[in-house]
């Protein structure tokens, strides 16, 4: 069973985007994990725009386990962007 939230919107024309989950994980019809495990996973996204030079966009997203189920785990990702119309 999992609860999922999401966020996302615009600040200062920056895109942002928000996303956790729980959940408690109880296995499968064949084979069960007792006790269950639970885990909490996060994920934040964010595209800056405004306020780098030649339309680069720089995304940035930091994402996050902790709990049983998974571990602890940490990610980063860093991209520079830009895009050329035709």
């Amino acid at each position: 069973m999992a609860h999922h939230l999401g966020i996302e919107g615009v600040i200062i024309g920056n895109k942002y985007k928000f996303l956790y989950t729980y959940s408690i994980n109880y296995g499968t019809n064949f084979y069960t994990i007792s006790p269950e495990q639970t885990q909490h996973s996060v994920c934040l996204n964010t595209e800056i725009t405004n306020s780098l030079p030649w339309n680069f966009v720089l995304s940035i997203s930091i994402g996050a386990d902790y709990g049983k189920f998974y571990g602890n785990n940490f990610g980063l990702s860093v991209s520079l962007i830009r895009s050329i119309g035709f």
